[in-house]
């Protein structure tokens, strides 16, 4: 969905839930516009909720769904709506839970555009009961599908630190290959210069974290 500045009445906007009470049938949701710090809250209804179909991206709003057994996330779980002017400030004409961000949506949105990552440093950043580890490498390439992510690079060296510059070819150590199966539900940041992958193994504490950057100019 396209990032908005401002609210206009029967703009279509994501935001997060800030609360919902089922007994009584309401609640808010925060919308983050673009370049503002402030967010906006919109009021939502019981009976203006629909079911959800589609993808993350390009998510569609069906017939009268009741989401009063749903178990909100706050400031996690995502709302796509559509919004109007009120007495009090805005409120949701229409609204539903948008569909998580999976594999597939990645695969769609990234697969044409990894390209830009070669020669960059790729970051495995993972975490679990276990302990923490990791590993920097410089990326040599990459290959998506709609299943997984394959990976072949070259580690940098242990003492590497960021703020430094690129290793020289020779200080660089053995190649490698990983393929990276990744979880149904994934969170991804895409900024100017870099690609985020966040995604959960299992149900436990157990957490990856993938972190692409582009080469440095």
């Amino acid at each position: 969905m396209t990032e908005i500045t401002t609210l206009t009445p029967g703009a279509r906007v994501t935001g997060w839930i800030k609360f919902y009470n089922a007994a009584k049938g309401y609640g808010i949701v925060t919308v983050q516009l673009a370049g503002a710090y402030e967010r906006v809250e919109v009021f939502i209804r019981k009976e203006k909720g629909l079911s959800v179909t589609g993808t993350h991206d390009a998510p569609v709003l069906g017939d009268q769904h009741d989401y009063s057994t749903y178990r909100f996330r706050r400031n996690d779980t995502e709302i796509v709506m559509e919004v109007e002017p009120s007495n009090r400030g805005w409120r949701a004409s229409q609204w539903g839970v948008l569909p998580e961000f999976t594999w597939v949506d990645l695969f769609l949105k990234y697969q044409h555009l990894l390209q830009r990552f070669i020669g960059g440093l790729v970051e495995l950043d993972n975490r679990s009961d276990y302990g923490i580890g990791g590993y920097n490498a410089r990326i040599d390439s990459l290959v998506m599908t709609r299943e997984h992510i394959t990976l072949h690079a070259r580690h940098y060296p242990r003492d590497w630190q960021h703020g430094q510059s690129t290793p020289d070819e020779s200080k660089l150590g053995r190649a490698f290959t990983k393929t990276y199966p990744l979880g149904h539900h994934i969170q991804q940041a895409d900024r100017n210069n870099s690609l985020e992958l966040v995604w959960r193994e299992d149900e436990g504490n157990s957490y990856n974290r993938l972190t692409f950057w582009e080469p440095s100019r």
